[in-house]
């Protein structure tokens, strides 16, 4: 399905649309700075440090119901504890285009194209280049199979299966159209998921590396980008502050021309 914003999507088929709507939960600190757990690695560029939590591989089943495909994660990898924010966005690329303004607020109005050219920029500033030739990974967008096995919460998604990113009730880990305030908050307010990372259901809906395909029977077995089909339009996951919670579920996936933006899409970094 295409709507008049050049979106493609496919619909969560386990779980109504029409979910009841839960209080909001409040977290028992309300953080000034954001929080990093002990596993996160940080990176440090133009003065600002942002931390990547470490995903070591392995299998899970992507979809659900009657579309599912099993994969197998073929390489660790890194995916950031929280979207790129505005302050990480300046440090790399100076100019600012997000409407809802604040440094620890997530980038939003950020088209894949735009994704891109910070994480090119990234990639040759001293500091990182540096580490990067070290170790030889380099920061992307995320595959979609590498999204949502970090969403589900990687080797713990087993004992969970959880609708949303680390919960059943999504005021607990995101913000959607009930609760947003009607702009996007800053990152890290909600409860992290099992891996320990902030705002994968809901404040931003972040891009993927592959082409958008309507459904998972293409994927790739080892997790790696989908790179066949329509380059214009890439896959966009998570949801957004401004929609409702069955959108934000993970089994909710949607494609996006390239240079497409609004004003609840931004991105997380990986590394790989």
């Amino acid at each position: 399905m295409t709507s008049g914003f050049g979106y493609q999507a496919t619909y969560p088929n386990k779980f109504s649309l029409f979910l009841s709507h839960y209080n909001d939960y409040v977290m028992p600190h309300k953080l000034n700075t954001l929080y990093r757990p002990t596993t996160a690695v940080a990176y440090t560029t133009n003065g600002h440090t942002f931390w990547m939590i470490p995903i070591p591989k392995g299998g899970f089943w992507m979809g659900e119901e009657e579309d599912k495909y099993r994969i197998e994660l073929a390489q660790d990898y890194a995916l950031g504890q929280y979207p790129v924010t505005q302050a990480l966005w300046r440090a790399v690329m100076r100019k600012n285009p997000s409407h809802f303004e604040g440094s620890v607020r997530p980038m939003e109005r950020v088209s894949w194209n735009d994704a891109q050219n910070f994480l090119d920029r990234l990639n040759v500033l001293p500091d990182i280049a540096a580490r990067n030739a070290a170790d030889g990974q380099r920061f992307q967008l995320p595959t979609e199979a590498q999204w949502e096995y970090a969403a589900r919460g990687g080797r713990y998604e087993a004992a969970f299966a959880y609708p949303y990113a680390g919960s059943t009730h999504l005021p607990e880990v995101g913000w959607y159209k009930e609760n947003n305030q009607e702009e996007t908050q800053p990152a890290g307010r909600r409860q992290p998921n099992a891996l320990g990372l902030y705002d994968m259901s809901g404040n931003v809906e972040e891009w993927c590396a592959d082409v958008w395909q309507s459904n998972y029977q293409t994927m790739t077995r080892d997790g790696s980008a989908r790179h066949n089909g329509d380059k214009t339009y890439r896959v966009v996951r998570g949801g957004a502050w401004n929609i409702i919670d069955g959108y934000c579920q993970l089994s909710y996936r949607s494609g996006l021309m390239v240079s497409g933006s609004h004003y609840g899409l931004g991105f997380r970094p990986a590394r790989y």
